[in-house]
């Protein structure tokens, strides 16, 4: 309760019950954070019983990267002052990308970031499995597409179940962009069963125009790590 920053880093599913505990502890002149995923709740805990500065953070990388410059960190400002301006100058100087958000838009974004695109590896891994095929087999016939698709799918499992279960199941936005991505299997699952080729095309028109403007800049970045990866010994 001395300390003039306190940060709140613990597993998810204790993380507010945390903040409720340590909030009020906080004296006046101190700063008080947190690195949970989501933050509409633990921002609200912040702004009801601590009297102290406050901000809630989400750095958008895991431990093993080999430096924090250029590397995401979305800010929520709760109750501000100089220590919080302070720790946000320090991100800052450390060449990290800041991104200022409140704490809904922060869950609806991650809801999107997070929630729908472990959901999309969690069903690869599943259909994978469900295929029979050893993976081993798989891998002798790979593209640089898929062996990518596959680190990501390998990536995940490989980490903390309970971790997911939580960004899965905590997120109140999650359940609505779940239905997104079920609807859209289940509509595209439909046409090709159909054989309906020119809905097919029309479908993909539809979703090509929502990403123009990006495209470019993925067939870049995906080339680039293709010619890494197949450099790879």
């Amino acid at each position: 309760a001395q300390a003039d920053v306190t940060m709140i880093s613990v597993p998810m599913g204790i993380a507010v019950d945390t903040a409720r505990k340590v909030a009020p502890r906080i004296p006046e002149h101190a700063l008080l954070c947190d690195i949970n995923s989501l933050k509409q709740e633990i921002c609200g805990v912040f702004q009801e019983q601590a009297k102290c500065e406050a901000l809630g953070l989400h750095p958008m990388f895991g431990p093993t990267v080999s430096s924090m410059r250029r590397q995401k960190v979305v800010v929520c400002p709760v109750r501000p002052g100089p220590l919080a301006d302070w720790m946000i100058h320090e991100l800052g100087r450390l060449g990290m990308d800041i991104i200022t958000a409140t704490p809904e838009h922060h869950d609806k974004m991650m809801a999107v970031v997070q929630v729908l695109v472990h959901f999309h590896t969690l069903v690869m891994g599943g259909a994978l499995r469900r295929t029979g095929v050893p993976l081993s087999d798989t891998l002798q016939f790979t593209s640089p597409i898929y062996r990518l698709e596959l680190a990501v799918v390998g990536r995940l499992f490989a980490q903390d179940p309970d971790l997911y279960a939580e960004i899965e199941m905590a997120n109140p936005f999650g359940q609505e962009v779940r239905e997104h991505f079920l609807g859209s299997t289940n509509a595209l699952a439909e046409l090709l069963a159909e054989g309906d080729r020119q809905r097919f095309v029309e479908e993909f028109a539809e979703v090509a125009k929502y990403f123009d403007g990006f495209t470019d800049e993925a067939m870049a970045v995906s080339d680039y790590i293709i010619e890494k990866l197949v450099e790879r010994p």
